[in-house]
């Protein structure tokens, strides 16, 4: 369960006032809407998101890979066919914060698609404002403009298809857990 959930479940964010955020409300990536702790995000908005998937390096099978950032053109991420799932780390303003709209608007400016935009070139994660992408797709800079064909910070249709976000339920994630233990022996 993430922390953004938990504070949720327990009353502890605000809503937010969507009218008040005109980018959040424009450009926030479908896929992440709604998810189960926070229907309709009405609690919480994506910061950054995420592929939990497979890495691997084609020609070192049993060494741990460190980052798919090093450019290594021997290390292959894929999303198996049977799926994987799509994180965020969520944004949210807590239910004891005073300066609630001044929140908001910091959420909100970190939405415009050219500030999201460098936020990606930054970071290369996912990004959850997916107009950010022609943005960068736009730049002068080759390699800047080539970070809007990365998969693993706009994933194409294909894989978007594979993806699936959590469903944060406590249960089932003990289960999952249980069964997934048991697989890899512990």
């Amino acid at each position: 369960m993430s922390i953004a959930c938990l504070f949720v479940r327990l009353g502890w964010a605000q809503k937010m006032d969507r009218s008040a955020q005109s980018n959040v409300a424009a450009h926030l990536d479908p896929q992440l809407r709604s998810p189960a702790f926070d229907e309709g995000r009405l609690h919480t908005v994506p910061w950054q998101s995420g592929i939990t998937g497979i890495a691997y390096n084609r020609k070192a099978l049993g060494r741990e890979i460190k980052s798919v950032k090093d450019h290594n053109p021997d290390i292959e991420f894929v999303v198996p066919e049977e799926g994987a799932e799509l994180w965020a780390e969520s944004l949210l303003v807590p239910n004891l914060a005073r300066h609630k709209a001044n929140a908001e608007a910091l959420i909100d400016y970190y939405y415009d698609p050219e500030v999201a935009a460098d936020l990606a070139a930054s970071v290369n994660y996912v990004c959850p404002v997916p107009a950010a992408r022609e943005v960068l797709a736009a730049s002068d800079d080759k390699e800047t403009a080539e970070l809007a064909e990365n998969p693993l910070i706009f994933p194409d249709g294909d894989m978007r298809k594979r993806l699936v976000v959590a469903r944060d339920s406590s249960a089932e994630r003990q289960s999952f857990a249980k069964r997934w233990n048991s697989i890899v022996g512990l």
